[in-house]
């Protein structure tokens, strides 16, 4: 399987995409967009404000530019999808051409369980529970079509690193150059190797050189 450019998260209000994907991001060294995030600055308002003041059919005109604004990142991206961005067709196409789509799903007493104090969700209205049960029936086909599912119950790192391995996507390794002196006096010199401003220092030492450690 090819590394991909973009993953796309999906899944129920709850499912952890914001979260998992700011981690995949740090992770990675990717960037990250989070298309709720892009309405709202784009509205200069809430996304529960936007269902207020213009409506549904707004919110989804605005989602729809903020998931062409996500996929024409030049670079590496995660992308943080509303929920019920990928009930649309052209956005479910858009997706699955340029992005390896990711399902977070839970179930529903997980999910209700971290939206209780959460910020607003405008399609759950008053009766979550009920709300919730119809969004995963109305989007199950939606859903479906995503490339891999997760189901996202442990911690917000155990989610990362599932996607991570259901995708085969690597962390960036670490550099491995180090400068390694050896030699008689090598400790009494430590000193010249230290910028000026340095207090304190901890000194690693394996047993069988303790003792000069010590000294």
């Amino acid at each position: 399987m090819s590394a991909p450019e973009r993953i796309a998260l999906v899944g129920l209000p709850g499912s952890g995409k914001s979260s998992v994907a700011t981690e995949l991001a740090r992770r990675l060294g990717w960037n990250c967009v989070d298309t709720d995030e892009q309405v709202a600055q784009r509205a200069g308002r809430s996304v529960a404000e936007i269902f207020v003041a213009e409506g549904e059919p707004a919110f989804r005109r605005y989602e729809r530019r903020a998931l062409l604004h996500a996929l024409a990142q030049a670079q590496p991206t995660i992308i943080a999808c509303g929920g019920g961005l990928i009930a649309d067709e052209a956005n479910r196409r858009a997706l699955l051409e340029d992005a390896r789509v990711v399902l977070l799903d839970a179930p529903d007493d997980v999910l209700l369980g971290r939206l209780r104090n959460g910020s607003v969700r405008p399609l759950l209205g008053d009766d979550p529970a009920t709300a919730l049960a119809r969004l995963r029936a109305d989007r199950r086909e939606a859903y479906e079509t995503a490339q891999v599912r997760v189901v996202s119950v442990g911690s917000v790192n155990q989610v990362a690193e599932t996607v991570m391995q259901s995708l085969e996507v690597d962390a960036p390794a670490l550099p491995r150059r180090w400068e390694v002196d050896a030699g008689p006096g090598v400790l009494r010199s430590i000193a010249g190797h230290l910028p000026e401003s340095t207090t304190r220092v901890a000194l690693v030492a394996d047993r069988a050189v303790a003792d000069a450690a010590d000294a």
